[in-house]
């Protein structure tokens, strides 16, 4: 418990002091209820010698209403400084932890799993924020007051004191057996967790596609046994947790039972006085409740502690390297040597690489699936650090430039645009937050949705659903589009933009891709060779190596990889129009 104790003290940062503050105010509270123990035992004292009257009574009475208001005094400050620490704290981290996920590589994302991802910045930082207070607090209570009862029963009589302490070594005995067992369950529990919020996170992101394949009972069918595995690990859990805490119960009643027979037992022998005997046997139905309490918080300072391991491991990420300080004037992008693997993976995704790209210029990489097209994009536009070569950009390592300010000069469109849950004339502001109302409107229309945009019931003020789910594939590509124009930056990455397009709306992205590359060093991934024809440079990629570079009609008559794709693509045609 003192390390979770530490643990939650290092995280509160300039709420620390409060923290301490606090603390200290729970020491004076248990002070005063180690007086009221002295008031008892003085009380007890003139009951039994016969001298109690009614002054000694208002004595004691005032005594104990001043010792009581005091109590609550500090108890309420206690509470006061406590209320909304933990809510504050992980408002803080969670802002700072936010900020870091900018920084880090997307590896981070991958290995992780946006499952375990949500689970830490939700589940975990919740469970935090609702009992560390509340635990940090009970424990500190509890111990300050066994601590200050035990000087109390010392000073009363040294024997019994012991008798009574040693009802807590059995507990202590339980508590270390159990705890092994319930750390690996609370792991379970949480892991299987984790499991649920990612299959519910993957059924609410793919319903449409899980609609339209009638794949809703396949899906039903996995979230319903992850739902039923962490039942059970929750279950199991929470068997573990309560065969200990019974236990102890058990073993506390028996500690108090103790007290009363060998405080009987010394009294009939005369070894110690009836107000001894009489104090201890009202303390020992008091002196385990703190530890008692305690005890049944065991279960939630575990599940806490595997919370605050899974919040470690996000903060002991390492972001990427921000210690540039170069600029860029030119677009001219350059690989030599590059290797890359993926994190978990055995092969290299990347592997010996070289490549050189003029400014204003479009760069198509082609090849299969899995060859390394997309991977390319993320190196250069460093979502991931290479493991070994270097990548230029106006011959300086991507390293050495400030990543925010590379950023500034790369516009990356992907093939799944994502929009926020806001106007349209925001998501498209996002590419220049200086824009003006007309430079947003200039660069709808450049990429052919200013049409479909004012044709919306409030224009470019209509807001559009959580992932610009209201919209059409071809329409949230443009607003996509229409960004990174504003944008305007010199390098423009393309992940295939122009897949999985009908063919209503492709004549329209072309024009609006047109648009953003004229005079830009371009990067396009493309399955339809027809796009890149007259590209001034074509990559051949397989098996994350490049095999062909050149212009098409080099590459055509070298008669490899990239003129076997052409003519499959090409007797494709054939075929489509035959039929």
């Amino acid at each position: 418990m003192f390390k979770l104790i530490k643990r939650i003290l290092a995280l509160s940062g300039e709420k620390r002091k409060k923290l301490y503050i606090a603390n200290f105010f729970q020491l004076i509270q248990a002070t005063c209820e180690g007086i009221v123990y002295i008031i008892i035992y003085l009380a007890i004292t003139h009951l039994v010698s016969g001298t109690f009257d009614k002054t000694i009574l208002l004595q004691y009475f005032l005594s104990l209403l001043i010792v009581i208001s005091l109590r609550y005094i500090f108890f309420y400050q206690v509470n006061r400084l406590q209320a909304s620490a933990g809510y504050e704290i992980m408002r803080d981290i969670r802002i700072d932890e936010t900020k870091k996920l900018n920084n880090l590589p997307l590896g981070v994302f991958q290995s992780r799993g946006i499952g375990k991802l949500t689970s830490t910045f939700t589940t975990d930082m919740t469970f935090i924020e609702m009992h560390c207070m509340y635990a940090i607090s009970r424990y500190v209570a509890g111990m300050s007051i066994i601590i200050m009862t035990t000087i109390i029963m010392l000073i009363v009589d040294w024997r019994l004191t012991l008798l009574a302490v040693s009802g807590f070594v059995p507990g202590f005995l339980v508590y270390r057996n159990s705890k092994k067992k319930l750390l690996i369950n609370g792991q379970i529990r949480h892991e299987s967790q984790q499991k649920c919020i990612s299959a519910l996170i993957e059924y609410l992101n793919g319903l449409e596609t899980i609609r339209s394949y009638h794949m809703t009972d396949r899906i039903f069918s996995n979230i319903f046994d992850k739902l039923n595995k962490y039942k059970d690990a929750s279950s199991r859990y929470e068997i573990q947790a309560i065969k200990p805490m019974a236990l102890y119960q058990i073993l506390i009643r028996i500690g108090m039972g103790m007290i009363f027979i060998g405080g009987l037992a010394l009294y009939v022998n005369n070894i110690v006085s009836l107000e001894v005997f009489i104090f201890f046997a009202v303390i020992s139905t008091l002196y385990y409740q703190p530890i008692e309490s305690i005890f049944h918080d065991y279960g939630t300072l575990n599940i806490m502690g595997v919370a605050l391991d899974h919040l470690d491991e996000l903060k002991k990420e390492k972001p990427l390297d921000n210690h540039g300080s170069k600029n860029i004037r030119k677009s001219n992008i350059e690989g030599n040597r590059i290797n890359f693997c993926y994190p978990k993976s055995e092969k290299n995704a990347i592997e010996g690489i070289n490549f050189r790209m003029e400014p204003k210029t479009l760069n198509a990489i082609v090849g299969h699936s899995g060859s390394g097209k997309t991977t390319m994009l993320y190196l250069i536009s460093r979502f991931f650090d290479i493991d070994s070569g270097e990548i230029m950009i106006d011959k300086h390592n991507v390293k050495d430039i400030e990543y925010g300010n590379l950023l500034k000069n790369i516009s990356v469109v992907f093939q799944d645009s994502y929009l926020l849950e806001d106007t349209i004339f925001n998501n498209i502001k996002m590419g220049s937050e200086d824009a003006t109302r007309d430079e947003v409107i200039e660069a709808a229309k450049a990429a052919c949705c200013h049409d479909f945009i004012i044709e919306l019931e409030k224009g470019y003020d209509t807001v559009v659903g959580e992932g610009g789910n209201t919209l059409s594939g071809g329409e949230k590509q443009r607003i996509t589009i229409a960004r990174a124009i504003l944008k305007d930056v010199p390098i423009v990455l393309l992940d295939e933009a122009m897949a999985s397009i009908d063919p209503e709306n492709s004549w329209q992205i072309k024009k609006a891709i047109d648009a953003l590359t004229r005079d830009k060093t371009v990067i396009l991934i493309a399955h339809t060779l027809g796009y890149i024809k007259y590209a001034d440079q074509i990559i051949v990629m397989e098996n994350g190596r490049i095999e062909e570079h050149g212009k098409h009609d080099y590459l055509i008559e070298r008669n490899g990889i990239y003129k076997k794709m052409w003519d499959i693509q090409q007797t494709t045609k054939e075929w489509k129009a035959i039929n």
